[in-house]
């Protein structure tokens, strides 16, 4: 699939980018945290969805992690960062 955006990383800027209120700080720590990639969590994109159900504005965000534009590849590497310290995971999902 080209175009594969990853949920630690093009996620956590799009969120910022609708973050006009405030409303989505959780989602962004979240998603900074690793919690919405399938090989942290293995609900993450389904938690994604069930976070997100109250927000309107973010019904084409939901149709991404839907659609699987939000599926890391398995080799992918991921750089989560917690407290100001990047922390790379290899991400290995079983097949």
């Amino acid at each position: 699939m080209k175009g594969r955006k990853s949920t630690t990383v093009e996620l956590v800027k799009e969120l910022k980018a609708c973050n006009v209120k405030g409303c989505f700080d959780k989602l962004i720590s979240n998603a900074e945290a690793g919690r919405y990639h399938d090989a942290f969590h293995p609900d993450g994109k389904l938690q994604f969805l069930r976070d997100t159900e109250q927000f309107p504005d973010l019904v084409d965000l939901r149709l991404e992690i839907r659609n699987g534009v939000y599926d890391e590849l398995p080799q992918e590497n991921h750089v989560v960062v917690k407290q100001n310290t990047p922390i790379i995971f290899r991400a290995a999902l079983p097949l």
